[in-house]
């Protein structure tokens, strides 16, 4: 039997002062509590259960423009997995349980909550040295949306150890996510107007990629993947543009589809001394047809980002260096912002050092 049991506490504090997309005065404070145990436990000669629980608090405190914002977001969660592997099977049968909440004062009347009850059952199976096949079914008891499933399967050709290829079919569901909402609503330079009546997005995705390993003696290794996705959306929740001109923010889904293609790669290299690298760049096209049957690009959808990182580890003495940065293309607005309809180019970086203490650790980090 193993048990584990994990904690942390982050707080972070920011402002942010006259940009050139909106002339505001923004002071935020952000702190995070959560907590995970973990108990497994093997089952025969292969089997193994796995019990695991856990909780996040989410809080903000910040002032908009005189505008005092004080809330926060809890999620509780617990699982139960059963897995077994023999004769070429993976089996995995699992039960979930997810409660999410959003509140607090002063949120311009938005709110959330929801339950989430899960059932799911998995299998890989081995077909031979070179195909490998997946199956699974996933059955979500929603308290807002009811029973949702999700069937998913995907076929692996393992050319060789170093290089192999998958292909997968899935059905997935999104809706309202705590703090999805759009921040001029939540600081009240826009009215919230809350909608009961939206369905949750329905997704079918088709997914294709290709998978490579490299190493040169144990000096360097590196790995690299190509993604190729399409995804069709029905249901797709979008901001009815009346209300916005009123300054009104109110959700409402899409009668007409909408569709995602995407193009990603991917590569990591690790070298000898405790250094790693990696950086990934991604081709988005994400369009939801109109009224008159052409694809239009979606709000707050870039067509490129480029992430790259830069890490340090060294275990003898506990300590870790991480460095990260992304680049968001220019994005759509779904209104006009001091004379803008698209969004300037984003450009984030990100440091972080952490030391261990025994079963401790402390890190700091700037943004």
């Amino acid at each position: 039997m193993i048990a584990t049991l994990l904690g942390g506490v982050e707080e972070r504090t920011g402002s942010l002062e006259q940009s050139e997309v909106d002339n505001y005065q923004h002071h935020l404070q952000l702190n995070q509590v959560n907590g995970i145990a973990t108990l497994s436990r093997l089952v025969g000669e292969s089997g193994e259960i796995t019990l695991r629980g856990g909780f996040s608090r989410f809080g903000v405190n910040g002032e908009f423009d005189l505008n005092l914002l004080e809330g926060g977001q809890s999620i509780f969660y617990g699982e139960g997995i059963w897995r077994d592997l023999s004769e070429g099977h993976d089996y995995q049968v699992g039960v979930q349980a997810r409660a999410d909440q959003l509140e607090g004062e002063n949120l311009n009347g938005i709110d959330y909550s929801n339950q989430i009850f899960s059932l799911f059952a998995q299998d890989v199976v081995s077909l031979g040295t070179k195909w490998t096949l997946l199956g699974s079914l996933r059955a979500d008891q929603h308290s807002n949306a009811g029973l949702l499933l999700s069937p998913r399967g995907s076929l692996r050709y393992t050319f060789s150890d170093a290089v192999s290829m998958r292909l997968m079919a899935g059905n997935g569901f999104k809706g309202e996510a705590t703090f999805d909402e759009d921040y001029r609503a939540l600081i009240g330079s826009l009215r919230w107007q809350p909608n009961n009546d939206i369905n949750y997005e329905q997704s079918l995705t088709l997914n294709y990629d290709v998978t490579w390993t490299w190493s040169l003696n144990t000096s360097i290794a590196a790995s690299g993947n190509l993604n190729f996705y399409y995804t069709r959306i029905e249901n797709k929740l979008v901001a009815n543009t009346d209300s916005l001109a009123t300054g009104t923010l109110f959700y409402q889904n899409s009668t007409e589809p909408a569709r995602l293609i995407g193009l990603e790669w991917q590569t990591r290299a690790s070298i000898a001394g405790g250094w790693s690298a990696s950086i990934a760049v991604a081709l988005i096209d994400y369009r939801l047809m109109s009224n008159n049957g052409e694809w239009e690009r979606l709000p707050f959808s870039p067509q490129l980002n480029v992430d790259g990182a830069l890490n340090w580890v060294e275990e003898n003495i506990g300590l870790t260096v991480e460095s990260w940065g992304s680049l968001i293309g220019a994005q759509p607005l779904p209104y006009e912002v001091n004379g803008r309809t698209e969004s300037p180019v984003h450009v984030l970086l990100n440091g972080r050092v952490e030391k261990q203490f025994g079963q401790f650790a402390l890190f700091t980090g700037v943004l």
